[in-house]
């Protein structure tokens, strides 16, 4: 017989899908992802292995062979890069040009990572990049009335509180780049009635009366419209002036193109008005990381052009101009290797910069996808331990390109994806979504195990105080031997001991274990060499929605929670030599005194 309470024990019982532990990484990113003893070439070759079963039509999965169907109608390059391993840029790279692109009478007939991609809405991601280095803090929050004039004069033409009317005076900036400003999604351009040839639907939509929104329409015909080729910011703005809203403001995050058109109007009189995208580029990103070919610019000279991947001419060279802001970048699998160490780097922002945006700010309704400024953050959970990995990544998806950039901070790596096929190959964006999920299924799980090895061959060992020092100390640390319930591997902490007294039972549960977790890398220390570590003791057990706070997130809430002296008895601090290694640690509560790790 059924009674109300079995639903609610059965949902308290269910194994959690994710494991409760902080966010970042478990080990410090790895440093070899390259070399014959890492484990991340073979995870590499996995992928390519299956990429070339499929395009030499030896593949024997036929649930894998239909998944990639139509791959070999797409001309790609897949490129990966590390903040740790420089050769990996060089070494984990994958390109095939497909039979359109062998053939074809316009640029390369066989691709490389120095081959010039349009990218699509990775556009996006130069965007915002180029802002955070130009705009101040006051101007990402600028209302767009107040930047844009003609957003201003049609605000004063809308009667108070109209429901329909977007209000420029709520949107700013940095809404718009974190795609939550709720306007429209497209781009004036791409409205049906803006259409250059009055082709169906438009005519019969004509011929049945549908009404025309009058401020749009008015704008139209006032502004000797053309096409996008032929659109400054101001008529832009003019346009999409009366374009109702999708949302308000900050009330839910919503894919729009015409969020960074408009984005773009806002940045280019925010900063004067007589820039030009592609000039912006060039001087905040292009030119101080020394970029091959990146910009909005298409190609000119003829050496160029013939590294190029074209499948249509016409969108190949479109030019500069107010839609370039959303999806105008041309780039290479190179360029897009040094864009993305710059940003795990912080080569153009500061640290804490870096560290700010690189998170989200706000979520979708699925809990597997976020967004940031212009982040799709993807959040992969590991099928062996439960653990999340925030993927911070920029799609695009326009003409005859489709693209992907991927960072993942918590192993200090990255890759892009850049490819072409003709309009006919509808396939495209289906089949390099499964060729993402190949990539980030194989690699993920060898990088965290990458990461494990290198952490038990640097951190595993016994630290002492000398034979001469006034106070006798010692800290132990090991592998996977944590006490804590559920508890993914780890760094483990086995013993910690001052003048003989047993620290560990005085501040956790008798013969308790904890986890050691990093907290602050040596990356960011500067030239000191030091990773910073806090332990967990905390369980990871399944639990219903409000008890697993306690039951498998406890470290969110209890982290560093118990001090003496006014610093955390969790914490500790190891220097590293220049491969990583440790050679020594301090407790913070030991005030300074260092223990030498043991030979063994």
């Amino acid at each position: 017989m059924y009674r109300p309470g079995q639903t609610f024990l059965l949902l308290s019982l269910q194994l959690s899908l994710c494991l409760g532990d902080r966010l970042g990484p478990t080990y410090p990113p790895p440093l070899d992802l390259s070399s014959e003893d890492s484990l991340v070439p073979s995870a590499w070759q996995e992928v390519t292995s299956v990429l070339n079963s499929y395009l030499d039509k030896t593949i024997e999965d036929p649930a894998v062979a239909t998944a990639l169907t139509g791959l070999e109608n797409v001309t790609f390059s897949i490129g990966a890069f590390s903040l740790h391993d420089p050769a990996v840029s060089e070494d984990l790279q994958y390109h095939y040009s497909s039979p359109f692109t062998t053939k074809s009478t316009n640029g390369t007939k066989k691709v490389d990572a120095n081959t010039i991609y349009r990218v699509a809405s990775i556009t996006k991601l130069f965007t915002v990049y180029a802002a955070l280095l130009s705009l101040t803090e006051e101007q990402w929050y600028t209302p767009l009335n107040e930047c844009v004039p003609e957003l201003a004069a049609y605000l004063e033409s809308q009667p108070e509180g109209a429901l329909m009317a977007t209000p420029w005076d709520e949107v700013t900036p940095w809404s718009l780049a974190n795609q939550i400003s709720g306007i429209a999604r497209t781009p004036v351009v791409g409205d049906l009635l803006a259409s250059p040839n009055l082709t169906e639907p438009v005519s019969t939509l004509l011929n049945i009366g549908l009404p025309l929104n009058p401020g749009f329409l008015a704008a139209l015909n006032d502004s000797d419209f053309t096409g996008a080729t032929a659109l400054t910011s101001a008529l832009y703005a003019k346009l999409a002036a009366p374009q109702p809203p999708t949302y308000l403001p900050w009330t839910t995050p919503m894919y729009t193109n015409n969020g960074f058109a408009m984005l773009g109007v806002a940045i280019t009189n925010l900063l004067g008005g007589n820039l030009s995208y592609n000039g912006l580029i060039q001087s905040t990103i292009s030119d101080p990381l020394g970029l091959d070919f990146t910009g909005s610019v298409p190609p000119t000279t003829e050496a160029d052009i013939a590294r190029s991947a074209i499948a249509n001419p016409t969108y190949f060279f479109t030019p500069d101009g107010p839609i370039s802001f959303s999806g105008g970048i041309l780039s290479t699998i190179s360029d897009l290797s040094l864009l993305g160490i710059s940003i795990l780097n912080s080569t153009l922002l500061s640290p804490a910069q870096t560290r700010q945006w690189l998170h989200p700010t706000s979520h979708t309704a699925s809990v597997r996808h976020s967004v940031g400024a212009p982040w799709e953050i993807f959040r992969w959970t590991s099928p062996l331990t439960g653990k999340v990995v925030d993927l911070y990544t920029k799609s695009g998806n326009s003409g005859d390109a489709t693209s992907h950039f991927i960072l993942i901070p918590d192993y200090g790596f990255g890759f892009s994806y850049l490819s072409l096929a003709p309009a006919e190959v509808t396939q495209r964006p289906t089949v390099i979504n499964v060729i993402l999920d190949l990539i980030v299924d194989s690699l993920l799980p060898a990088l965290e195990a990458q990461a494990a090895a290198e952490a038990q061959a640097n951190f595993v060992g016994t630290y002492t105080t000398s034979a001469d020092s006034p106070v006798n100390a010692t800290i132990k640390v090991g592998w996977n031997e944590s006490t804590a319930a559920g508890a993914a591997p780890a760094l483990s902490l086995l013993e910690y001991t001052y003048n003989n007294t047993d620290l560990l039972s005085l501040f956790l549960p008798k013969d308790t274990k904890p986890r050691l977790l990093p907290t602050i890398l040596a990356e960011e220390c500067g030239p000191t060499g030091k990773v910073a570590f806090e332990w967990s003791a905390n369980p990871n057990v399944p639990a219903g929605l409000f008890q697993s706070i306690y039951k498998n997130n406890l470290d969110w809430l209890g982290t560093a929670g118990v001090t003496w002296s006014g610093v955390s008895v969790s914490s500790f601090v190891f220097d590293v030599d220049a491969e990583r290694k440790a050679t020594a640690v301090t407790a913070e509560i030991f005030e300074g005194l260092q223990l030498q790790r043991v030979q063994e």
